[in-house]
């Protein structure tokens, strides 16, 4: 006769055990569930995290980089204006091809950085030019460019300064 049989209150005892354990087993899931969903949340907002960081870092170093040609540009207008200015008996001379050609890197570099004048157009667009004075002109409408006073630039096509013109009434 087995043991179970000859004391019931040992089967009794087992079952309880059984029970306990099993309300153990139970409440050790439950908490690894959570743990393994806490865990997985946690992961998820990491990931979150170093994306929104990785584009703020974009952010911030287009916003240096504009920061840093919007300073340039006096230096490179009056570079431009210095190149402009070379007389044609002095364009052989070592010095004035040095700078030349050391402007011209440079204005190359800037392309590279996608930096770019915005061109000359017929008519006012206000999101890339300004104008400063209206005149009145025959053979002209209304909003045409009569000149363009001072060049405006973009970086990776957004206007960092607009063009600033003269445009007909």
């Amino acid at each position: 006769m087995s043991e179970k049989k000859k004391n019931p209150q040992a089967s009794r005892v087992d079952h309880e055990g059984e029970r306990e354990l099993q309300k153990e087993l139970d409440s050790v899931r439950i908490e690894k569930d959570e743990c393994l969903n806490g865990w997985k949340r946690a992961k998820a907002d990491f990931l979150n995290y170093k994306k929104e960081e990785a584009e703020r870092m974009t952010r911030l170093m287009f916003d240096v980089r504009e920061e840093v040609l919007k300073t340039l540009l006096p230096v490179i207008e009056s570079m431009e204006r210095a190149k402009a200015q070379i007389a044609k008996d002095k364009k052989d001379d070592a010095l004035v091809q040095g700078f030349v050609k050391t402007f011209d890197q440079l204005e190359n570099f800037l392309g590279e950085q996608g930096f770019e004048e915005i061109e000359a157009t017929d008519q006012f667009n206000p999101e890339i030019h300004e104008a400063v004075m209206e005149e009145e002109r025959k053979g002209m409408k209304s909003g045409d460019i009569i000149e363009v006073l001072e060049r405006g630039y973009t970086l990776n096509g957004k206007v960092i300064r607009a063009a600033r013109v003269k445009v007909a009434k």
